[in-house]
Protein backbone atom coordinates (compact mmCIF):
# COMPACT_ATOMS: atom_id res chain seq x y z
CA UNK A 1 0.00 0.00 0.00
CA UNK A 2 2.91 2.35 -0.34
CA UNK A 3 3.17 3.53 3.48
CA UNK A 4 -0.26 4.42 2.86
CA UNK A 5 -2.67 4.58 6.20
CA UNK A 6 -6.54 3.25 6.72
CA UNK A 7 -8.69 4.90 9.23
CA UNK A 8 -11.80 3.48 10.13
CA UNK A 9 -14.78 5.35 8.38
CA UNK A 10 -16.73 4.91 12.03
CA UNK A 11 -14.42 7.16 13.85
CA UNK A 12 -14.31 10.05 10.71
CA UNK A 13 -18.27 9.65 10.45
CA UNK A 14 -18.36 9.99 14.48
CA UNK A 15 -16.27 13.58 14.25
CA UNK A 16 -17.64 14.71 11.04
CA UNK A 17 -21.15 13.93 9.96
CA UNK A 18 -23.62 16.68 10.27
CA UNK A 19 -25.85 14.10 11.79
CA UNK A 20 -23.45 13.37 14.87
CA UNK A 21 -20.57 15.87 14.86
CA UNK A 22 -19.45 14.40 18.12
CA UNK A 23 -15.68 15.10 18.06
CA UNK A 24 -16.92 19.00 16.64
CA UNK A 25 -18.44 19.14 20.55
CA UNK A 26 -15.45 17.68 22.00
CA UNK A 27 -13.32 20.61 24.79
CA UNK A 28 -9.61 20.18 23.95
CA UNK A 29 -7.86 18.05 25.56
CA UNK A 30 -10.55 15.98 26.80
CA UNK A 31 -10.46 12.38 25.84
CA UNK A 32 -13.80 10.50 23.85
CA UNK A 33 -14.13 6.86 22.13
CA UNK A 34 -15.77 6.26 18.89
CA UNK A 35 -19.00 4.57 19.32
CA UNK A 36 -19.04 1.82 16.72
CA UNK A 37 -15.65 0.78 17.02
CA UNK A 38 -14.48 2.00 20.28
CA UNK A 39 -11.10 3.83 19.09
CA UNK A 40 -10.08 6.44 21.75
CA UNK A 41 -9.34 10.02 20.54
CA UNK A 42 -8.41 13.30 21.37
CA UNK A 43 -9.41 16.71 20.77
CA UNK A 44 -6.00 17.93 21.15
CA UNK A 45 -6.85 21.70 19.56
CA UNK A 46 -9.55 23.51 17.33
CA UNK A 47 -10.46 20.89 13.97
CA UNK A 48 -6.89 18.60 15.50
CA UNK A 49 -7.84 14.77 16.56
CA UNK A 50 -5.19 12.43 17.78
CA UNK A 51 -6.02 8.79 17.52
CA UNK A 52 -4.55 7.61 20.74
CA UNK A 53 -3.37 4.05 20.07
CA UNK A 54 -1.62 4.78 17.15
CA UNK A 55 -0.23 8.35 18.30
CA UNK A 56 -1.32 9.93 14.81
CA UNK A 57 -3.10 13.39 14.45
CA UNK A 58 -6.07 14.73 11.98
CA UNK A 59 -6.57 17.65 11.27
CA UNK A 60 -10.31 18.70 9.75
CA UNK A 61 -10.30 19.57 6.20
CA UNK A 62 -12.54 20.46 3.56
CA UNK A 63 -13.17 19.64 -0.02
CA UNK A 64 -15.58 21.17 -2.36
CA UNK A 65 -17.80 21.72 0.93
CA UNK A 66 -16.66 17.69 1.77
CA UNK A 67 -14.97 17.72 5.28
CA UNK A 68 -12.23 14.82 5.96
CA UNK A 69 -9.53 14.26 8.13
CA UNK A 70 -6.19 14.72 6.91
CA UNK A 71 -3.30 13.10 8.67
CA UNK A 72 -0.64 15.74 10.07
CA UNK A 73 2.02 14.51 9.11
CA UNK A 74 2.98 10.82 7.50
CA UNK A 75 1.41 8.71 5.12
CA UNK A 76 -1.36 10.03 3.38
CA UNK A 77 -5.16 8.01 3.93
CA UNK A 78 -5.51 4.72 1.72
CA UNK A 79 -9.06 5.48 0.92
CA UNK A 80 -10.48 9.05 1.59
CA UNK A 81 -13.14 9.66 2.94
CA UNK A 82 -15.24 10.98 0.08
CA UNK A 83 -14.97 7.28 -1.97
CA UNK A 84 -15.21 5.44 0.68
CA UNK A 85 -18.81 6.81 1.35
CA UNK A 86 -19.90 7.23 -2.01
CA UNK A 87 -18.40 3.39 -2.50
CA UNK A 88 -20.25 2.17 -0.04
CA UNK A 89 -23.86 3.79 -0.56
CA UNK A 90 -23.69 4.42 -4.18
CA UNK A 91 -22.26 1.43 -6.61
CA UNK A 92 -22.48 -1.74 -4.63
CA UNK A 93 -23.10 -5.03 -6.64
CA UNK A 94 -23.79 -2.15 -9.54
CA UNK A 95 -20.33 -2.85 -11.67
CA UNK A 96 -18.84 -0.81 -13.89
CA UNK A 97 -16.84 2.63 -13.52
CA UNK A 98 -17.55 5.13 -10.93
CA UNK A 99 -16.22 8.94 -10.49
CA UNK A 100 -16.33 10.25 -6.91
CA UNK A 101 -18.18 13.72 -7.34
CA UNK A 102 -15.72 15.08 -4.76
CA UNK A 103 -12.40 14.77 -5.31
CA UNK A 104 -12.65 12.93 -9.15
CA UNK A 105 -11.02 9.34 -8.44
CA UNK A 106 -12.32 6.93 -10.96
CA UNK A 107 -12.95 4.15 -9.40
CA UNK A 108 -13.73 0.50 -11.14
CA UNK A 109 -15.79 -2.42 -9.60
CA UNK A 110 -15.70 -5.97 -10.43
CA UNK A 111 -16.38 -9.03 -8.87
CA UNK A 112 -13.43 -11.68 -8.04
CA UNK A 113 -12.34 -14.54 -5.81
CA UNK A 114 -10.36 -13.09 -2.50
CA UNK A 115 -8.50 -15.39 -0.28
CA UNK A 116 -11.54 -18.22 -1.41
CA UNK A 117 -14.25 -15.63 -0.74
CA UNK A 118 -16.16 -13.94 -3.80
CA UNK A 119 -16.05 -10.62 -2.78
CA UNK A 120 -16.60 -6.95 -4.57
CA UNK A 121 -13.33 -5.38 -5.63
CA UNK A 122 -12.82 -1.60 -6.22
CA UNK A 123 -9.66 -0.24 -8.10
CA UNK A 124 -8.68 3.02 -8.29
CA UNK A 125 -7.85 3.67 -11.58
CA UNK A 126 -5.11 6.36 -11.76
CA UNK A 127 -3.05 4.35 -8.08
CA UNK A 128 -4.00 1.06 -9.08
CA UNK A 129 -4.81 0.61 -5.51
CA UNK A 130 -7.61 -2.33 -4.58
CA UNK A 131 -9.92 -3.03 -1.99
CA UNK A 132 -12.48 -5.77 -1.24
CA UNK A 133 -15.74 -5.04 0.08
CA UNK A 134 -16.46 -6.79 3.35
CA UNK A 135 -19.66 -7.45 5.56
CA UNK A 136 -19.09 -5.72 9.13
CA UNK A 137 -21.11 -5.13 12.19
CA UNK A 138 -23.11 -2.47 12.16
CA UNK A 139 -21.89 -1.45 8.83
CA UNK A 140 -19.76 -3.14 5.73
CA UNK A 141 -16.11 -1.65 5.07
CA UNK A 142 -13.15 -2.40 2.80
CA UNK A 143 -9.81 -4.14 3.32
CA UNK A 144 -6.65 -3.03 1.20
CA UNK A 145 -5.67 -6.19 -0.85
CA UNK A 146 -2.19 -6.43 -1.57
CA UNK A 147 -0.99 -5.48 -4.74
Amino acid sequence: MNGQRMLPNCCEEWILDPAWKWGLKIPVLEMFYCAPCGHPWQCTGDGVFMELSTRTSYFVKERNGFPYLSPADGPQLALERCCYLNLIEVIPGRGGEFICPICGALWAMNEETVNGLFREVYSNTKTGQRFARKEGSPRDYFVPLNQ
